[in-house]
């Protein structure tokens, strides 16, 4: 697993000009983890049912490596969103949320690992609403390149390697209403040649009173569609990764802030450029969802749950 380290930020008071510190943690460097199958992985899926309603089902699965054993969880939500605006029975509105927590033990070969759940957990279920899925008992677990493919039972995914680590209590001990946290955006496109684009960016934010600081990760991974090869690297896929620090303020859950500066990854497709942006936030779902807008588009930011 990857080292931590410190990122102290003196902040200056007005009064006085006296420092004080706040320390939050940081990711020791912008390298993937040598493990095959340790860190955080994720999937979203999205469909439509015979009523025309969507359903987006979230999946989460988080492995640390003890040598050759495996310990973590595999969290999973499903979020029901009306098509008409009309009220489900379970809960009464026109969008509600189911959620389940397992918790895995197994035993790591290779690029393979086998992992059973051995405890589990489901989030309260209102009245009229169906009981959540219960999760597969085991799984066979495959690393292919920057994704985690998993056989359980009936159910096959296919998880993407995010940037995300294990959360330090400084990051989880936000309070509620408070942007101090974990944040992650997830976003798959085509660009004009159809080559499939895949984003990901992990916030790390601290507030204190009215101020906000932190950083984000920011990592694009493109992949050919027709099997030619890109001329950066020659290769059928390419990735870039930064790292962005932002500094701002908020109040009454109304959010701006501006990076500073950032620190790409070397590698051969990384042209080393960027534009500094600064972003407009809005605090939402009672503190679950950041509403980001920028001169150039605008994004959700979903809040890890810890």
């Amino acid at each position: 697993m990857r080292t931590t380290a410190l990122l102290t930020l003196a902040l200056s008071t007005l009064a006085g000009c006296t420092t004080r510190q706040v320390t939050i943690y940081t990711p020791a460097s912008l390298e993937p983890s040598n493990s095959p199958v340790s860190g955080v992985w994720g999937a979203v899926n999205r469909a439509v049912d015979a009523d025309g309603d969507e359903r987006i089902d979230r999946h989460e699965i988080q492995l640390v490596a003890h040598g050759q054993r495996l310990s973590g969880f595999w969290s999973h939500s499903t979020t029901w969103v009306s098509r008409d605006g009309r009220t489900f029975r379970c809960g009464g509105s026109a969008r509600y949320e189911q959620r389940s927590r397992a918790y895995l033990e197994g035993a790591l070969d290779g690029r393979h690992a086998k992992v059973r759940v051995v405890g589990a957990a489901a989030g309260p279920s209102g009245a009229g609403c169906p009981a959540p899925l219960a999760p597969p008992t085991r799984c066979d677990l495959e690393r292919r390149a920057d994704r985690l493919v998993g056989h359980c039972g009936k159910v096959t995914l296919a998880l993407n390697l995010r940037l995300d680590r294990p959360i330090p209590v400084a990051l989880a001990l936000g309070r509620r209403g408070s942007v101090t946290g974990v944040w992650t955006w997830h976003h798959r496109s085509r660009d004009p040649q159809k080559d499939l684009k895949i984003e990901d960016e992990v916030w790390h934010l601290l507030q204190r009173g009215d101020e906000v600081y932190g950083y984000y990760d920011r990592l694009v991974v493109v992949r050919s569609a027709d099997g030619r090869r890109f001329m950066c690297n020659h290769g059928l896929a390419y990735s870039n990764l930064a790292r962005f620090r932002v500094r701002g303020h908020i109040k009454d859950g109304r959010m701006i802030l501006k990076e500073l500066d950032y620190r790409a990854r070397p590698g051969a497709c990384e042209t080393g450029r960027r534009v500094l942006d600064t972003y407009q936030g809005t605090l939402a779902r009672e503190g679950s969802l950041i509403r980001l807008r920028w001169k150039r588009g605008a994004q959700l930011l979903y809040k890890r749950r810890h």
